[in-house]
């Protein structure tokens, strides 16, 4: 452990140009879908256990993400278990928050929305707004 969120990010950064990504904040929302997203809202909300409640709409920063992995990854799972997380997420957490935080730079966006209400939802919300073409 120590080593898995910083060797995911690198590898995610190591993707070829080519690949379809923005060089530039992106303008339009990202809205984030599933647990790892929402375990990001509830670690950065700071509170003593995990709840849903009030986690739908949260806006979490791309830095946290990162921030978090790295925290996440220097703890043993029973100091993971104690945060505001689900225990069974302890073990996977820290490389699925490093994912997040090189696919958000990766878009370009500096922030991301969480939705607890899946894809279809995200993408309906996002056509009614206009972000989508």
């Amino acid at each position: 452990p120590g080593e898995r969120a910083r060797l995911i990010g690198q590898a995610l950064r190591a993707l070829p140009s080519d690949l379809p990504g923005r060089e530039a904040p992106s303008p339009a929302p990202v809205r984030l879908v599933g647990g790892t997203g929402v375990h990001l809202a509830s670690l950065e909300r700071g509170a003593g256990r995990f709840e849903l409640a009030g986690l739908e709409g949260a806006v979490v920063r791309a830095e946290s993400a990162e921030g978090w992995a790295v925290r996440l990854d220097r703890l043993p799972p029973e100091g993971r278990r104690a945060l505001p997380i689900e225990p069974e997420r302890a073990d996977i957490l820290p490389a699925g928050l490093a994912l997040l935080g090189a696919l958000l730079a990766r878009l370009g966006a500096e922030e991301a929305e969480v939705t607890l209400r899946g894809l279809r939802h995200a993408l309906v919300g996002l056509n009614l707004s206009g972000a989508l073409p």
